[in-house]
């Protein structure tokens, strides 16, 4: 589309009319002549008296396609002039820029346009490369509106191109490395911001849309150039946290590059609708892109942490969007034998030294550029011969501090996998929880066939264990017996005779005489809700679940010949908040957790930190702020420790701060009071930040598999972290079963390839089943909740941290 600025000076409207119809005329017949089709014209009309009026000139559809153009007149009519002429007044007279409130472009104020070129000397090495020049002609693939000479390898060499300028190429060797600059990009690395060569796997690159240079195109597109300020970085008030430097990307902000996504995945989803097989990469850039939304929203960063992400998502989005250009405009142009080559529309391009892509990228109209040597030149046709553009100024080329580089030598596939791999790094999805030594499925598991309503996730050789044709017991939940009792495994070390063996036996033997003391605390019963007013409300089914599970049976899926698991949770316990007996006690605990929360969370997105879980123990020290070594160097206490360095190190120093100077405790005179609901929605965060985590390392040992997408998909927003407090009356926790039932569904169908005991018919039988009773939802929710604790009790020996909700009205 051509935006053509017609100012006039008439007395009637008849005679403006008549000034803009010949002007609309004349640039159409001078943009046809030269380019060899026809384009639509946009006229905006500024008359002298001030008063403005927009038509559309003709009828047809138009795309846009070209940059914005502006014609004056004053009081007399266009003239006719050559297409490169009417592009020099169009940038003397409206040049796009950049206009205050508009989000500034990538890396610089600088942009890579067909109006920044310089002319060049045409004749180099005794070769003239305008000596053929016909403006009049028809420029077919292999001439060129612009060319360059350059030189590779010490070889003269020239490059013609379809668009009306030349970029210079981008760095590419043996020593070439990828590593981040000081804008949190990849400079000339990066496909979004600088034409890279030609892949035949990453085929869609050139089809990225450019940064836009009109006032429409950064409406559309704007916010995926935009470079994020000091003001869009959002941190928590002063003395809520002892990481200050850790924050958010302002809302407003990240409103707009979510509404971008949303409306890129439905056009997404309705291309997948439309074809058999979709682009393999296409669900991975989605994947990428939602993650990207996902840390954004819930996981505090840092400043230059937040800015990378940032920058990252933009990148996706733009490939993405560039994929699915490609797939449904130009890849169809490519293959319509009656497709003509133009004038290319605003995407990134390509380099290339293979004629056959210039023919396609050409019919496609798409920026391409096409390598030759200088010797190979005959008769092409080239209208201007031009200095290509220097990154310097377009592109930030400084490494940032801090950042590794990845080599990826002169492979454009290693490039783009590189690039991939550092966008999509998500390790808050990794297994938080240690593994146990499991032991094969019982003899008497029932394995459940292939389904015929989708794939299961289980591995191809779990097919021929499969047992058919039995029944399963009528106690479904109990544990299975062995052939003989369950015995540790031998040891054969000899027993070393120690003096004092004799003297520890008989106090053993005293203290059991004298009983049990009765001052000592009783433990609290991990598998029944603690029930306090200012803890978080039990939801009746997970709570039944989790009382149900038989302790007095040994877990069924841990082998007796592995040492025995530490028990260990990712975050604290819910109860541990409020179980002190002493109100000041709790006080403390829910003051300290505030003010570690975000250094928690920070933590657990941490790709160098893989100290995840701790002990109940070491929580309670954590919470109490004892953060300190103790006990002497190597003793068990010492080992036992949790310094402010190991759980909140990485987290402080991101801040710029130094972990000594931290003032961790708080003073308990300054410790403010935590209200009933606020208490409420801390414990429900702690039971649901387990509880997902639990699930996912559950998943993980019993099906063998890693789907962190499918334990994702159990939850409404599907987040593992920074979840609102509104989803405290949602999913597993709403208050009608019709709600609860399609997320206790995505369960069972998870639980469909775990193994550690047999699944209950009503799990195997419930993706078969297309309507559901009252009482057909409330079995299942029994049965899955119950599976689901007896599955965790078998696979790592203690109780599950099951959800909760929220009965209070939020801001209370």
């Amino acid at each position: 589309m051509i935006v053509v600025e017609v100012f006039v000076d008439a007395k009637s409207t008849t005679e403006e009319d008549g000034k803009r119809d010949q002007a609309v005329r004349r640039c159409r017949q001078i943009y046809a002549n030269n380019c060899g089709r026809q384009i639509n014209i946009f006229t905006l009309l500024v008359p002298a008296n001030s008063w403005t009026r927009s038509i559309n000139a003709f009828s047809t559809p138009f795309t846009p396609v070209a940059s914005r153009y502006s014609v004056r007149t004053k009081g007399t009519v266009f003239a006719p002039v050559l297409l490169e002429d009417f592009v020099e007044l169009s940038s003397r007279q409206s040049h796009p820029s950049i206009r205050s409130g508009v989000p500034r472009p990538a890396g610089s104020d600088h942009k890579m346009d067909r109006f920044a070129v310089v002319d060049a000397p045409s004749l180099q090495n005794g070769v003239d490369l305008l000596r053929n020049r016909n403006v009049g002609a028809k420029l077919g693939a292999f001439d060129g509106r612009v060319a360059a000479h350059i030189t590779i390898d010490h070889t003269p060499c020239y490059i013609t191109s379809n668009a009306a300028y030349i970029p210079e190429i981008p760095p590419s060797g043996p020593d070439s490395k990828l590593f981040v600059r000081q804008d949190m990009r990849y400079g000339p690395d990066d496909p979004t911001l600088w034409p890279q060569k030609y892949s035949h796997t990453f085929c869609h690159l050139g089809a990225i849309p450019r940064q836009p240079t009109t006032e429409i195109g950064r409406l559309a597109l704007g916010m995926m150039f935009w470079n994020p300020e000091r003001e869009d970085f959002i941190s928590p008030e002063s003395g809520k946290t002892i990481t200050r430097g850790l924050g958010k990307l302002r809302q407003r902000r990240y409103s707009k590059l979510a509404g971008a996504a949303e409306i890129l995945y439905e056009e997404c989803r309705k291309y997948a609708e439309t074809v058999r097989d979709v682009v393999p990469v296409s669900p991975l850039l989605q994947q990428t892109l939602k993650l990207g939304l996902e840390r954004l929203q819930s996981v505090p960063s840092t400043y230059q942490r937040m800015v990378l992400e940032v920058t990252n998502l933009q990148r996706t989005y733009l490939e993405l969007k560039g994929l699915l250009d490609y797939v449904t405009i130009y890849k169809p142009r490519m293959d319509n034998p009656e497709s003509e080559g133009g004038h290319p529309e605003d995407c990134v391009g390509i380099f290339t030294d293979d004629p056959a892509i210039t023919q396609l990228f050409n019919i496609a109209l798409l920026p391409c550029w096409l390598i030759r040597p200088l010797a190979a030149f005959t008769r092409e046709n080239i209208l201007r011969v031009v200095e290509p553009l220097e990154m310097v100024g377009v592109v930030v080329l400084e490494a940032a501090d801090g950042y590794p580089s990845v080599p990826v030598g002169a492979n454009i596939d290693k490039k783009m996998y590189s690039l991939h791999l550092c966008t999509r790094n998500a390790p808050w999805y990794k297994n938080p929880l240690p593994s146990p030594g499991a032991v094969s499925p019982p003899a008497d598991a029932v394995l459940d066939p292939p389904s015929t309503a989708g794939p299961s996730r289980a591995p191809e050789h779990s097919q021929s264990s499969r047992s058919e044709n039995r029944s399963p017991s009528p106690d479904l939940y109990a544990v299975r017996s062995r052939a003989g009792p369950i015995l540790p495994a031998p040891s054969y070390t000899q027993q070393r005779v120690s003096p004092y063996t004799a003297q520890r036996q008989k106090q053993k033997e005293l203290k059991a005489a004298r009983g049990p003391n009765p001052n000592a605390k009783v433990e609290r019963d991990k598998y029944v809700h603690f029930d306090r007013p200012d803890m978080a409300t039990a939801i009746p089914s997970w709570e039944t679940a989790l009382a149900d599970v038989d302790r007095a049976k040994p877990p069924s899926f841990r082998d007796p010949s592995k040492a025995v698991l530490k028990v260990v949770y990712v975050f604290p316990e819910p109860a541990l908040l409020i179980s002190a007996e002493h109100e000041e006690r709790r006080q403390v605990f829910l003051h300290h957790y505030e003010m570690i929360r975000d250094a928690l969370l920070y933590r657990m997105g941490d790709p160098n930190d893989d100290q995840f879980a701790l002990t109940a123990q070491q929580w309670r020290d954590v919470l109490q702020g004892k953060l300190v070594a103790q006990g002497k160097a190597g003793s068990k206490a010492e080992q036992r420790t949790v310094t402010i360095e190991s759980i909140l190190g990485r987290a402080i120093r991101a801040c710029g701060l130094d972990p000594t100077q931290i003032t961790f405790p708080a003073d308990s005179s300054a410790i403010p009071r935590t209200t009933r609901n606020r208490a409420r929605e801390l414990t429900w965060e702690l039971a649901e930040l387990n509880f997902r985590y639990e699930l996912l390392a559950l998943d993980i040992a019993a099906s063998r598999l890693q789907c962190s997408d499918r334990c994702r998909d159990c939850f409404p927003t599907r987040k593992m972290l920074g979840m609102d407090y509104v989803e405290g009356k949602q999913g597993f926790a709403a208050i009608s079963l019709a709600e609860r039932h399609p997320y206790i569904l995505r369960l069972a169908m998870l639980m469909l390839d775990w193994i550690p005991r047999p699944r209950p018919a009503r799990i195997r039988m419930a993706q078969q089943m297309s309507e559901w009773s009252q009482e057909d939802m409330r079995k299942l929710e029994r049965d899955v909740t119950r599976y689901y604790t007896f599955c965790f009790y078998d696979v790592f020996g203690r109780a599950a941290i099951v959800p909760l909700h929220l009965t209070h009205e939020f801001g209370t």
